[in-house]
Protein backbone atom coordinates (compact mmCIF):
# COMPACT_ATOMS: atom_id res chain seq x y z
CA UNK A 1 0.00 0.00 0.00
CA UNK A 2 1.45 3.40 -0.92
CA UNK A 3 0.49 6.91 0.09
CA UNK A 4 -0.44 9.34 -2.67
CA UNK A 5 -1.37 12.87 -1.52
CA UNK A 6 -3.02 11.53 1.63
CA UNK A 7 -4.97 8.83 -0.25
CA UNK A 8 -3.97 5.22 0.19
CA UNK A 9 -3.86 3.16 -2.97
CA UNK A 10 -3.87 -0.63 -3.02
CA UNK A 11 -0.93 -2.31 -4.67
CA UNK A 12 -2.43 -4.89 -7.06
CA UNK A 13 0.26 -7.42 -6.09
CA UNK A 14 -0.28 -7.16 -2.32
CA UNK A 15 -3.72 -6.65 -0.81
CA UNK A 16 -3.55 -5.68 2.89
CA UNK A 17 -5.76 -7.52 5.34
CA UNK A 18 -8.97 -5.88 6.57
CA UNK A 19 -7.51 -5.73 10.10
CA UNK A 20 -4.42 -3.92 8.77
CA UNK A 21 -6.68 -1.38 7.08
CA UNK A 22 -8.74 -0.93 10.24
CA UNK A 23 -5.56 -0.37 12.29
CA UNK A 24 -4.23 2.08 9.70
CA UNK A 25 -7.48 4.06 9.52
CA UNK A 26 -7.82 4.16 13.30
CA UNK A 27 -4.26 5.55 13.58
CA UNK A 28 -5.18 8.37 11.22
CA UNK A 29 -8.49 9.06 12.99
CA UNK A 30 -10.55 7.64 10.12
CA UNK A 31 -13.70 5.64 10.74
CA UNK A 32 -14.32 4.41 7.16
CA UNK A 33 -12.76 1.18 5.95
CA UNK A 34 -12.73 0.13 2.31
CA UNK A 35 -11.02 -2.77 0.61
CA UNK A 36 -11.43 -1.08 -2.80
CA UNK A 37 -8.64 1.16 -4.11
CA UNK A 38 -9.15 4.84 -4.82
CA UNK A 39 -8.86 4.62 -8.62
CA UNK A 40 -11.51 1.90 -8.79
CA UNK A 41 -13.81 3.99 -6.58
CA UNK A 42 -13.41 6.98 -8.92
CA UNK A 43 -14.20 4.84 -11.97
CA UNK A 44 -17.28 3.30 -10.33
CA UNK A 45 -18.59 6.74 -9.33
CA UNK A 46 -18.16 7.83 -12.95
CA UNK A 47 -20.30 4.90 -14.14
CA UNK A 48 -23.00 5.78 -11.58
CA UNK A 49 -22.97 9.46 -12.62
CA UNK A 50 -23.38 8.50 -16.27
CA UNK A 51 -26.17 6.09 -15.27
CA UNK A 52 -28.15 9.07 -13.93
CA UNK A 53 -27.27 11.61 -16.64
CA UNK A 54 -27.96 9.28 -19.57
CA UNK A 55 -31.42 8.36 -18.29
CA UNK A 56 -32.28 12.02 -17.56
CA UNK A 57 -30.79 13.33 -20.83
CA UNK A 58 -32.81 10.81 -22.85
CA UNK A 59 -29.86 8.80 -24.15
CA UNK A 60 -31.13 5.21 -23.91
CA UNK A 61 -28.34 3.69 -26.06
CA UNK A 62 -25.63 5.35 -23.97
CA UNK A 63 -27.42 4.22 -20.81
CA UNK A 64 -27.54 0.62 -22.06
CA UNK A 65 -23.83 0.84 -23.00
CA UNK A 66 -23.03 1.08 -19.26
CA UNK A 67 -24.08 -2.59 -18.91
CA UNK A 68 -22.26 -5.74 -19.92
CA UNK A 69 -23.62 -7.43 -23.10
CA UNK A 70 -25.74 -9.75 -20.90
CA UNK A 71 -26.38 -7.11 -18.21
CA UNK A 72 -29.67 -7.33 -16.33
CA UNK A 73 -32.07 -5.01 -14.54
CA UNK A 74 -34.03 -6.90 -11.88
CA UNK A 75 -36.82 -5.32 -9.84
CA UNK A 76 -37.70 -7.38 -6.76
CA UNK A 77 -36.89 -10.49 -8.84
CA UNK A 78 -39.94 -9.80 -11.01
CA UNK A 79 -39.83 -7.79 -14.20
CA UNK A 80 -36.50 -7.50 -15.95
CA UNK A 81 -34.61 -6.23 -18.94
CA UNK A 82 -31.63 -8.29 -20.05
CA UNK A 83 -29.09 -7.45 -22.74
CA UNK A 84 -28.35 -4.10 -24.30
CA UNK A 85 -31.34 -4.04 -26.68
CA UNK A 86 -33.89 -4.67 -23.93
CA UNK A 87 -32.09 -2.26 -21.59
CA UNK A 88 -32.17 0.50 -24.22
CA UNK A 89 -35.87 -0.18 -24.78
CA UNK A 90 -36.46 -0.04 -21.03
CA UNK A 91 -34.63 3.30 -20.75
CA UNK A 92 -36.62 4.73 -23.66
CA UNK A 93 -39.83 3.57 -22.02
CA UNK A 94 -38.91 5.21 -18.69
CA UNK A 95 -38.27 8.42 -20.59
CA UNK A 96 -41.54 8.25 -22.53
CA UNK A 97 -43.68 7.46 -19.49
CA UNK A 98 -41.79 9.56 -16.94
CA UNK A 99 -41.70 13.28 -16.31
CA UNK A 100 -39.37 15.43 -18.43
CA UNK A 101 -38.41 17.35 -15.26
CA UNK A 102 -37.45 14.27 -13.18
CA UNK A 103 -33.80 13.81 -12.24
CA UNK A 104 -32.10 10.67 -10.94
CA UNK A 105 -29.59 10.82 -8.09
CA UNK A 106 -27.51 7.96 -6.65
CA UNK A 107 -26.15 8.53 -3.16
CA UNK A 108 -24.88 6.68 -0.05
CA UNK A 109 -22.59 4.65 -2.29
CA UNK A 110 -20.77 1.74 -0.63
CA UNK A 111 -18.34 -0.21 -2.81
CA UNK A 112 -17.10 -3.65 -1.75
CA UNK A 113 -15.02 -6.33 -3.49
CA UNK A 114 -16.95 -8.94 -5.45
CA UNK A 115 -16.15 -12.59 -6.12
CA UNK A 116 -13.04 -11.76 -8.15
CA UNK A 117 -10.55 -8.92 -8.51
CA UNK A 118 -12.48 -7.71 -11.55
CA UNK A 119 -15.84 -7.47 -9.78
CA UNK A 120 -17.29 -5.08 -7.23
CA UNK A 121 -20.65 -4.89 -5.48
CA UNK A 122 -22.20 -1.47 -4.89
CA UNK A 123 -24.96 -0.75 -2.41
CA UNK A 124 -26.57 2.66 -2.91
CA UNK A 125 -29.72 4.72 -2.57
CA UNK A 126 -31.48 5.94 -5.70
CA UNK A 127 -33.70 9.00 -5.65
CA UNK A 128 -35.93 10.36 -8.37
CA UNK A 129 -36.52 14.05 -7.77
CA UNK A 130 -39.11 15.94 -9.77
CA UNK A 131 -39.37 19.57 -8.75
CA UNK A 132 -42.05 20.06 -11.38
CA UNK A 133 -44.26 17.64 -9.42
CA UNK A 134 -43.54 18.39 -5.78
CA UNK A 135 -40.01 17.12 -5.12
CA UNK A 136 -38.98 13.57 -4.20
CA UNK A 137 -41.12 11.15 -6.15
CA UNK A 138 -39.36 7.79 -5.68
CA UNK A 139 -36.73 6.18 -3.46
CA UNK A 140 -34.96 2.92 -4.26
CA UNK A 141 -32.38 0.63 -2.68
CA UNK A 142 -29.92 -0.38 -5.39
CA UNK A 143 -27.51 -3.30 -5.51
CA UNK A 144 -25.15 -3.11 -8.49
CA UNK A 145 -22.70 -5.79 -9.56
CA UNK A 146 -20.03 -4.29 -11.81
CA UNK A 147 -17.37 -6.18 -13.76
CA UNK A 148 -14.21 -4.90 -15.35
CA UNK A 149 -13.56 -5.87 -18.94
CA UNK A 150 -11.44 -2.99 -20.17
CA UNK A 151 -13.80 -0.56 -18.44
CA UNK A 152 -16.21 -1.12 -15.55
CA UNK A 153 -19.67 -2.18 -16.68
CA UNK A 154 -22.88 -3.08 -14.83
CA UNK A 155 -23.49 -6.83 -14.91
CA UNK A 156 -26.64 -6.61 -12.78
CA UNK A 157 -28.73 -3.98 -11.08
CA UNK A 158 -31.24 -5.19 -8.50
CA UNK A 159 -33.65 -2.40 -7.54
CA UNK A 160 -36.15 -2.32 -4.70
CA UNK A 161 -38.58 0.55 -4.24
CA UNK A 162 -38.84 1.80 -0.65
CA UNK A 163 -42.02 3.05 1.00
CA UNK A 164 -44.46 2.37 -1.80
CA UNK A 165 -47.51 0.15 -1.89
CA UNK A 166 -47.76 0.22 -5.67
CA UNK A 167 -45.81 -1.84 -8.14
CA UNK A 168 -42.30 -0.76 -8.97
CA UNK A 169 -41.86 1.57 -11.91
CA UNK A 170 -39.58 -1.20 -13.17
CA UNK A 171 -42.84 -3.06 -13.83
CA UNK A 172 -43.10 -1.09 -17.07
CA UNK A 173 -40.52 -3.46 -18.56
CA UNK A 174 -42.34 -6.06 -20.59
CA UNK A 175 -41.38 -9.02 -22.69
CA UNK A 176 -38.64 -10.58 -20.56
CA UNK A 177 -39.25 -13.88 -18.86
CA UNK A 178 -36.53 -15.07 -16.53
CA UNK A 179 -35.97 -18.71 -15.81
CA UNK A 180 -36.52 -20.00 -12.26
CA UNK A 181 -32.73 -20.32 -11.85
CA UNK A 182 -32.17 -16.69 -12.84
CA UNK A 183 -34.85 -15.45 -10.42
CA UNK A 184 -33.37 -17.60 -7.65
CA UNK A 185 -29.94 -16.11 -8.40
CA UNK A 186 -31.47 -12.62 -8.15
CA UNK A 187 -32.77 -13.48 -4.66
CA UNK A 188 -29.47 -14.65 -3.18
CA UNK A 189 -28.95 -14.23 0.59
CA UNK A 190 -27.16 -11.32 2.24
CA UNK A 191 -23.62 -10.84 1.02
CA UNK A 192 -24.59 -11.86 -2.51
CA UNK A 193 -25.23 -9.62 -5.48
CA UNK A 194 -28.98 -9.11 -5.28
CA UNK A 195 -31.51 -8.31 -2.61
CA UNK A 196 -32.89 -10.97 -0.32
Amino acid sequence: MRQDDGLYMMDARRQPSRSALIDHHEERGMTCVSMVDHQTRVEIHEVLARFCHYIDDREPRNWASLFTPDGALICEGQDCARGKEQLAEAAARIQREGSATARHVITSVMIEPGHSRREVVVRASGLVIDMGHGGLSEFHDYRFTLRQAGAWRIAQLAARRVGAETALPCGIFQGVSLSTAEIAHAKQPAGSHAFQ
